[in-house]
């Protein structure tokens, strides 16, 4: 059995729930794996890139989950908060118990070993799991910067963060790598894909970029909540027949294409965006980020 332990600080609201109550829970953060994997790799036939997930991460039929993770509470510290905060009615979005900012606990990583499968080792899954929570949160809204924490064995300075998150992507394509271009490269200080996307009709990241330094997480969270409310309200002129890359498509519900999540390094806490290339029912939405980039200048406005 082979072991890893990961230090986690809470730093942005952590609406996460299990049996009517706040909760850390594993299989929200496996979950949250599944995602950034699917989204990171750029396996054209979708039959392929459910084998492989099945295999890092089991099945319900062929392959068992080689990882255990367990979560582990050590100083829990709890407030009620509204979910969105630029909504005063209590009806419609009442305040809710949450972690907040400072909460810490453990995450506890185990293989068997000898269980490694095609290269796939023990390491391979602590770093995915620290991947996942530098691109994403846990609980609800977390593509709106809730449920983000801060891991203690990741020190890194800005660069060092994009230059390694560049890795981890690249490395997960490496089972579809010809020996070519990586299909991601850090340049000007962001992450941009090299490869061509036009075969690949579901959501794949297609660039990363840190934000400015939050000062005051509350504020910022709150720019994000105005800049959403505020884009859908009022669509910048690229957006046509109500096809809302950031958060509704052709009137109906639609995942926004653009995540936003809250990291620590050396140099301060930043918001880092993840631009998912956005298609739905066929049809890609903002092929040249013009929505997305103007949500993010209402996002940077507000908190700054």
């Amino acid at each position: 059995m082979k072991k890893s332990i990961l230090h986690c600080t809470v730093i942005s609201p952590m609406f996460s729930y299990g049996n009517q109550k706040v909760e850390l829970r594993p299989s929200e953060l496996k979950g949250l794996m599944r995602y950034i994997y699917r989204i990171a790799n750029h396996q054209s036939r979708t039959e392929l890139l459910y084998e492989a997930e099945g295999k890092r991460f089991g099945d319900a039929e062929k392959y068992a989950s080689p990882v255990r993770m367990q979560m582990k509470m050590l100083d829990e510290k709890q407030v009620r908060q509204s979910l969105m905060l630029h909504k005063e009615a209590p009806d419609r979005n009442p305040r809710m118990l949450n972690f907040s900012a400072g909460t810490t606990f453990e995450i506890i990583i185990r293989t068997l070993s000898g269980t490694d499968i095609e290269g796939i080792t023990h390491e391979c899954y602590k770093d995915h799991v620290i991947l996942s929570l530098v691109l994403g949160g846990l609980g609800k809204r977390t593509r709106r910067g809730r449920g983000c924490v801060t891991i203690a064995e990741l020190n890194k300075n800005n660069q060092q963060l994009l230059f390694w998150v560049t890795e981890q992507l690249n490395t997960i394509n490496e089972k579809n790598s010809s020996g070519g271009t990586p299909p991601y490269k850090n340049e000007k200080g962001e992450i941009v894909v090299a490869a061509d996307l036009t075969k690949l009709q579901r959501p794949i990241i297609e660039k990363i970029k840190l934000g400015k330094e939050i000062k005051d997480i509350h504020v910022f969270l709150q720019s994000v909540d105005q800049a959403s409310h505020n884009i859908k309200r009022y669509p910048p002129q690229c957006v046509q027949n109500r096809k809302y890359a950031t958060g509704f498509a052709f009137g109906g519900r639609f995942a926004s294409s653009v995540i936003v999540s809250v990291t620590q390094t050396s140099d301060g806490i930043f918001p880092i965006y993840t631009y998912v290339k956005a298609i739905y029912n066929g049809v890609a939405l903002d092929s040249a980020y013009e929505e997305r980039n103007e949500f993010i200048d209402l996002v940077e406005e507000g908190a700054h």
